[in-house]
């Protein structure tokens, strides 16, 4: 009931802070998902509201946040499930663009060498030729995406940076477009890469789950060979990560 009662807010067309942070707290019995977040401005605005919406969706994320950095050195780097570097790349704008991509890149390449996680680019540019370079840049390191806050603010038809209360909230990213930053962040980049595209997987019985076939060799002609358990070891895993787990058989 609770879940059905939030969805107004959650998926408000303009979500509110106010009425996202009204909301019951869903008590969710999982595993938290270790994110790193690696920053030179703000996080902490938008953390309560991408949690409440992953709790919506069953599962948690612990974010462990970075001191402000603009060299992105990864000081005190842990393993975790996913790599977010939350970006103000206004602060390079000053820096030649050739030269801040390659030293960008360097850095996004160190990250890629500490850490086998996926790693999530969230930031917005000045221009589009620099939002261009990003996914090109993106593209060519392994498991690397690129969160663009320039397009939530074009959905949503806000802007994305203030200036003015910059200085006291500690990031450009303007309040009322946070929500939707969350949402999006919640609801799409971070389950886009930190979860397999795959929802289902459908299985037959015979010589599949088990060796021999049941119909035909009967109970004792059947057996669970070392690889077969280590097959159903490896789907059962695949179903605590949210995937159905269903079965085709003429049994």
């Amino acid at each position: 009931l609770h879940r059905i009662e939030a969805q107004p807010a959650l998926f408000a067309s303009h979500p509110s802070r106010r009425a996202l942070q009204q909301l019951t707290t869903l008590e969710v019995d999982a595993e938290p998902v270790v994110v790193n977040v690696w920053r030179n401005h703000a996080f902490e605005p938008l953390q309560s509201l991408v949690e409440i919406y992953v709790a919506y969706f069953g599962w948690k994320i612990e974010f462990r946040l970075s001191d402000y950095d603009d060299s992105l050195m990864y000081t005190g780097h842990a393993p975790a499930r996913l790599e977010l570097i939350w970006l103000d790349s206004t602060r390079y704008q000053h820096n030649d663009q050739a030269d801040w991509l390659l030293w960008l890149e360097d850095r996004i390449s160190e990250l890629r060498q500490i850490s086998n996680a996926p790693i999530v680019i969230a930031t917005w540019t000045s221009s589009p030729e620099r939002q261009t370079a990003i996914e090109t840049l993106a593209a060519r390191i392994a498991d690397t995406h690129f969160a663009d806050l320039n397009l939530v603010a074009e959905e949503h038809d806000l802007e994305l940076v203030d200036t003015r209360t910059a200085e006291i909230a500690g990031t450009q990213v303007r309040g009322a477009i946070q929500p939707p930053v969350a949402r999006k962040l919640a609801c799409q980049w971070l389950p886009a890469a930190l979860f397999p595209p795959i929802k289902a997987l459908a299985l037959d019985l015979d010589n599949t789950l088990h060796k021999g076939v049941l119909g035909e060799d009967g109970l004792h002609g059947v057996y669970l060979s070392p690889e077969h358990r280590q097959l159903q070891t490896f789907i059962r895993n695949l179903q605590s990560a949210g995937l159905l787990i269903s079965l085709v058989s003429r049994n």
